[in-house]
């Protein structure tokens, strides 16, 4: 499935330093983090069914800020966030931010969550994704600076005992929901 315009214009410059802001969006880059707003009307095509039914069942916790958390080691789950966040947007008709926090490290976490903390003060919705908490530790503040966590849980990948300790990393009561995947 597509991405849509405005994190389209943000993952194309990934890797790239940014000096000037996409059309559709807005890409903030701060310490090292990135951040997409996605607005209402730029939401192309929508994900698998799955994922919508996972939003609404977000929908019923009360949440504003949430992370992406993947639960085995070397990967990234960049578009489960993605796709949450469109399904969030053509759901919603709000702006939703992803904010990748992927790499971060010690002193990024700080920057990370006072990103969240000013995505959340304007009363919108941060999605975050971050690194497995097997393979950084650093992203653990952020996981408990956020209101949930939905775990990603990868078939033939993820082993239980990776599993239980992620959900002990981030909180039993904080894991909101989960989202499996073949390999």
């Amino acid at each position: 499935m597509g991405m849509s315009t405005a994190i389209r214009a943000g993952v194309e410059r990934r890797k790239q330093p940014v000096s000037e802001t996409p059309q559709h969006g807005i890409l903030a880059t701060v310490a090292g983090l990135q951040a997409w707003r996605c607005e209402p009307g730029t939401v192309r095509s929508l994900p698998e069914r799955e994922y919508h039914a996972l939003w609404f069942e977000l929908r019923s916790w009360d949440w504003s800020s949430l992370a992406i958390v993947p639960t085995c080691q070397g990967v990234s789950e960049f578009d489960v966030a993605e796709k949450l966040v469109m399904v969030g947007v053509s759901n919603t008709g709000r702006a939703i931010t992803l904010v990748s926090a992927e790499g971060v490290n010690t002193e990024g976490t700080e920057a990370t969550i006072a990103l969240i903390r000013e995505i959340e003060g304007r009363g919108e919705q941060a999605i975050v994704v971050v690194d497995s908490l097997l393979d950084n530790p650093a992203v653990m503040p952020i996981t408990q600076a956020v209101n949930g966590a939905v775990l990603v849980v990868r078939l033939g990948q993820s082993e239980t005992t990776d599993i239980e300790r992620v959900v002990l990393g981030v909180g039993r009561d904080r894991v909101l929901g989960a989202v499996t995947r073949g390999r």
